[in-house]
């Protein structure tokens, strides 16, 4: 079996067996959501898909930046460097892994935004999703480079956050 492909499969096992990285932060992005919601009442602003796109960004670099932890707190990081594997590969398959995570976690934000602020993206719904996806792409590369960086390091929890949004936005 391809490394990239049991690096995947790890994450994923990882985080479904618990499930506290994601389901914590679908409940921060409802959290986030919903205040805004009540705090929000220019039209022109609700209209704009700002307002997904910070919650997106916020809860995925929280989801990101748990997973990136708790490998580290396991000791899972130090393991996997002794692994045959290349630098790319370990890079390549953590991403992935978060990828998939990040999509479910959008995908649930998405629901929730449709369903407090109505549907601002009318017929252009799928379109919507799609670039939300894409967006999830680049989230996982910066978040799990900026993670991998940052999270041996004291506070790096919040560390990430620094190096990635500026990079991102």
């Amino acid at each position: 079996m391809n490394p990239i492909q049991v690096l995947i499969r790890k994450e994923l096992k990882v985080e479904f067996r618990s499930l506290q990285g994601l389901v914590a932060s679908a409940m921060l992005s409802f959290m986030i959501l919903m205040s805004l919601r009540f705090s929000v009442t220019d039209s022109i602003i609700l209209q704009n898909s700002g307002i997904l796109w910070a919650s997106i960004l916020l809860t995925g670099l929280g989801l990101v930046t748990h997973i990136s932890t708790r490998e580290s707190e396991r000791g899972t990081v130090d393991l996997l460097k002794l692994a045959p594997i290349t630098r790319y590969q370990l890079f390549l398959g953590r991403m992935i892994g978060s990828l998939v995570l990040l999509w479910i976690l959008s995908t649930i934000t998405l629901v929730i935004y449709v369903i407090l602020f109505g549907n601002p993206f009318a017929e252009n719904l799928l379109l919507a999703y799609l670039i939300v996806l894409i967006g999830c792409i680049g989230l996982s590369a910066v978040g799990t480079l900026a993670a991998s960086s940052a999270t041996p390091l004291h506070g790096g929890w919040m560390i990430t956050s620094l190096f990635a949004i500026p990079i991102l936005l």
